[in-house]
């Protein structure tokens, strides 16, 4: 295996053969981005198999990677090895490996994980809501639909993820803005004791599938059935669509909430190292 360093603005230049299907994804990728990147492509015998970039966010490195086929043996465990070299002079506390949505291979992310000190991962689930909705008991609550404002939002997720790990990336802060001024079609579901907000659920509408950004439950209202009726009511909101989630592995209870509901792990879409 050899790693091949290639500056964006050289692409065009670059006499190293880089297939079609992954050119034209880089120059989609990058071509609009303001400031320059740094590309390291991946060659095993004479031909280029994929690429990745190593861009840096406070203590977390990100490795984004896109690979043309399924890794032969030794190879995961090169790249890694590779990756750490180009590594050894950065300080950082993290490495945040994921695929390229592209990437015909995604789903081999697990691989990887074999040669690294892993701290967490993160994986996809999905689920197809039903088409007919379903009857939900009555109980001391209130609901509606009413997007909280910023102030509030906020307040209640620093409550229910007080302790949210530093390799999360974006605080809660920089995640509710981004979602109440970013997105479009979003929704919120909110379980509602008097005026105080027991439980809220986050989602947003892609037009493929309902994506839920956040889910949480007032740690004073845990044990309620909250999350399960959380869920239903998206279900019910969106009849026959398709569901979509991202959960840390050691996020049991939420997990367990999932897979109960019939959410389906999909794949592993994201490690998380300690520096090694």
């Amino acid at each position: 295996m050899k790693i091949i360093f290639v500056r964006f603005s050289q692409i065009n230049d670059c006499p190293i053969g880089i297939p079609k299907k992954m050119f034209d994804d880089i120059t989609a990728l990058f071509s609009a981005r303001k400031r320059e990147f740094e590309l390291f492509f991946i060659e095993i015998d004479g031909a280029i198999e994929g690429f990745f970039t190593l861009p840096q966010k406070q203590n977390i490195v990100y490795l984004p990677l896109y690979h043309e086929r399924e890794f032969q043996p030794g190879v995961a465990e090169s790249l890694m090895k590779e990756v750490r070299k180009l590594l050894e002079s950065r300080e950082y506390k993290y490495l945040s490996i994921l695929y390229r949505s592209v990437s015909p291979v995604k789903t081999q992310l697990p691989l990887l994980g074999e040669f690294l000190e892993i701290e967490n991962s993160s994986s996809s689930y999905h689920m197809d809501s039903p088409v007919q909705p379903a009857e939900i008991e009555p109980d001391r609550f209130s609901w509606n639909m009413i997007t909280p404002d910023e102030a509030t939002l906020l307040s209640f997720q620093l409550t229910v993820f007080p302790n949210d790990p530093e390799y999360m990336g974006l605080s809660w802060d920089a995640l509710v803005h981004d979602y109440l001024t970013k997105y479009d079609n979003i929704k919120c579901i909110n379980c509602n004791d008097g005026f105080k907000l027991a439980g809220c659920l986050m989602s947003i509408d892609y037009g493929e599938y309902i994506y839920i950004y956040s889910i949480g439950v007032h740690p004073d209202y845990r044990r309620n059935g909250i999350g399960r009726k959380l869920l239903t009511r998206l279900m019910n909101e969106y009849p026959g669509r398709l569901i979509r989630l991202e959960a840390y592995s050691r996020d049991v209870p939420a997990i367990t909430l999932y897979r109960n509901y019939g959410f389906k792990h999909i794949m592993m879409t994201q490690l998380i190292a300690k520096r090694g």
